[in-house]
């Protein structure tokens, strides 16, 4: 039979608020539960609102895409009205103590900032987790080659030198 399922969820996470918005999942409101229980209380919190209020962006998102490399850190392109950013999360779940310290990333990045040391400049570090489901960062948007073969096979050996010196 063709029987809705019904996924229940009162704070989305950034993927489901993506795939309500890409029209893969639908968004459905309930105003009542079975047997007149009460329904949970809600926090709705709108990541547009928390960066308003926590940062320097003026910007209104468009679009939330999960980069599909190989990140421990699941990351995001966030794409706005002006300008593309990308957004750092810490996994879900239970994790060891001290791993995936996106706190600590976020750190370095910003005492690197003024340095010598290129690095993309960052606009706010949230660790309450009701936001977007997890703890994030906000960042530019650097637009280059993503490689997935460390030993660079598509690339003749001068091209593979002169990456490796930008690198440096």
């Amino acid at each position: 039979e063709n029987i809705p399922i019904h996924l229940v969820t009162s704070i989305p996470s950034v993927e489901t608020y993506n795939n309500i918005k890409n029209k893969k999942y639908r968004h459905t409101t309930i105003s009542e539960r079975f047997n007149n229980f009460p329904l949970p209380e809600t926090k709705i919190v709108n990541l547009n609102i928390w960066i308003k209020n926590n940062t320097e962006l003026d910007i209104n998102i468009c679009e939330l895409k999960k980069f599909e490399i190989g990140q421990s850190n699941p990351t995001f392109l966030m794409k706005t009205d002006n300008k593309n950013f990308v957004i750092r999360t810490r996994p879900k779940g239970e994790l060891l103590k001290g791993a995936h310290r996106i706190d600590r990333e976020h750190k370095v990045m910003c005492a690197l900032e003024n340095s010598k040391i290129p690095v993309p400049k960052t606009y706010g570090y949230c660790e309450d987790i009701e936001i977007i489901g997890t703890e994030f960062y906000i960042m530019d948007f650097l637009d280059g080659n993503h490689e997935f073969d460390p030993f660079l096979a598509h690339y003749e050996v001068e091209q593979k030198k002169q990456l490796y010196k930008q690198k440096i």
